[in-house]
């Protein structure tokens, strides 16, 4: 992987931080709780991918769900890796023209409501909306 990319997203209320770092090393996300001390902020982490995958900057987006009670990693537009407020995790293990293995009720926490009831179970799983 020639570039690195680096992508977060900050709970509105300042406390809680969702990282996405890919390097040659491979691709991890990441739970930070920015009130607790250095050394002690990292609340979870899911391995993402392998060193061989690469990832365009273009394809990537980390977003809190709208209650706030959720954070996710997108990956051409589909739900990858999640983290719940409590550091609970799903997700990761990123394979090209595979379809991400997380529970239907964590991807449907990230759908606006009013479609939630229009997805068929197939589409919610694979993340998409």
């Amino acid at each position: 992987m020639q570039n690195s990319i680096f992508e977060s997203s900050t709970r509105s209320s300042g406390d809680l931080v969702a990282v996405f770092e890919c390097d040659q090393d491979g691709g991890y996300f990441y739970l930070f709780d920015v009130t607790k001390d250095e050394g002690q902020q990292a609340r979870a982490v899911i391995e993402v991918s392998a060193a061989s995958v690469e990832f365009h900057a273009s394809d990537i987006s980390v977003h809190w769900n709208a209650s706030e009670e959720s954070a996710g990693l997108f990956i051409g537009g589909n739900l990858w890796a999640a983290f719940d407020q409590l550091g609970r995790s799903y997700g990761g293990n990123y394979e090209a023209q595979k379809s991400p293995r997380i529970p239907s009720e964590v991807v449907g926490r990230f759908m606006p409501s009013a479609n939630f009831g229009a997805v068929s179970g197939q589409d919610a799983q694979a993340g998409r909306h």
